[in-house]
């Protein structure tokens, strides 16, 4: 996935896939294998003094539309959205830390999912996570047919807590040692999870006909 900034700058943001050794999990889980992948920018608009640096910083992918809106000039804020009642994006401006003149994270947590929270280094799950297996260096081989990481589940009924900067394969559940954090987490994962907007999963026969015909070929929104 790479847009392009009229200034000629490049965003490259990998995609999580089914071996993100040595991180535990894969496509579809919410440990760092299914979440967390490499980005790198490029292009001649990026300042000399931060170019082949590297950052380890908390971001998300709906962040680059509030960071490449900045760079466009355009405002962010949906205007439309905001009437029929959705909440804002959430997406934070990222360029004052990629261009180096703010060294601090604009950001610090993140809501995967209703059962999911990153904030800091800390990790909270809760209920049954799928696809919990580690992968190895090279993945699937002869010896990971029974053994898919897909197979594997983790109970976290009763919350799982994992030091992601310290542990980012996650192989050590914590949540024992740090009842205090568990707690605030559930209550800011609880929070959060109230903002998520249901889906309305009705089909309407004239969005399949509309995708196809409207655009040119292309798949696109059938309501404007």
């Amino acid at each position: 996935w790479m847009p392009k900034v009229g200034n000629g700058t490049s965003c490259f943001n990998l995609e999580s896939g089914a071996n993100n050794y040595p991180l535990r999990g894969g496509k579809y889980s919410s440990f760092e294998g299914g979440i967390r992948v490499n980005a790198f920018l490029s292009g001649g608009y990026i300042p000399e003094t931060v170019r082949g640096t590297q950052q380890e910083n908390m971001v998300t992918i709906s962040d680059w539309y509030a960071t490449f809106c900045a760079l466009a000039g355009v405002d962010p804020f949906d205007a439309k959205a905001a009437k029929a009642g959705l909440p804002p994006v959430d997406s934070i401006n990222l360029w004052p830390l990629l261009s180096g003149s703010n060294t601090t994270a604009p950001r610090a947590e993140y809501l995967v999912n209703a059962n999911a929270l990153v904030k800091d280094n800390w990790k909270l799950l809760k209920g049954r996570q799928v696809n919990s297996g580690w992968a190895g260096p090279r993945y699937p081989n002869v010896t990971s047919a029974g053994n898919e990481v897909g197979h594997v589940q983790l109970d976290c009924s009763e919350s799982c807590l994992f030091d992601v900067a310290n542990d980012p394969s996650e192989y050590e559940n914590v949540a024992s040692k740090h009842p205090d954090i568990v707690a605030q987490l559930e209550a800011r994962l609880k929070e959060l999870s109230a903002t998520i907007i249901k889906k309305d999963k009705t089909k309407d026969p004239l969005c399949d006909e509309t995708a196809r015909t409207k655009w040119g070929g292309f798949l696109g929104p059938w309501i404007e």
